[in-house]
């Protein structure tokens, strides 16, 4: 099982789901997709995504979704600036 460094009582914020159950479809859903555990601001972010009311697999997804929005900026960006330069 992947170790969640935070510790969050289920009472504290009212997510859609207990902290417990959305940590473990965090944890599955981001080890299927990732091929590694999440990082400590990854559990950060997913948490924001629980108290937000996202279960554990949207979260993992929301994850993958903002890291191909940043790309995709940044790519734009590099063209932009490539295309201007001539």
């Amino acid at each position: 099982m992947i170790e969640c460094p935070l510790r969050i009582p289920d009472s504290r914020f009212a997510g859609c789901c207990k902290w417990r159950d959305f940590r473990d479809g965090f944890a599955d859903e981001f080890a299927r997709l990732f091929s590694r555990p999440p990082s400590d601001s990854e559990w950060s972010t997913a948490s924001s995504d629980w108290r937000a009311g996202n279960t554990g697999w949207e979260a993992a997804r929301n994850i993958v979704a903002r890291e191909r929005d940043a790309q995709e900026r940044a790519e734009h960006a590099a063209w932009r600036a490539m295309t201007e330069a001539k």
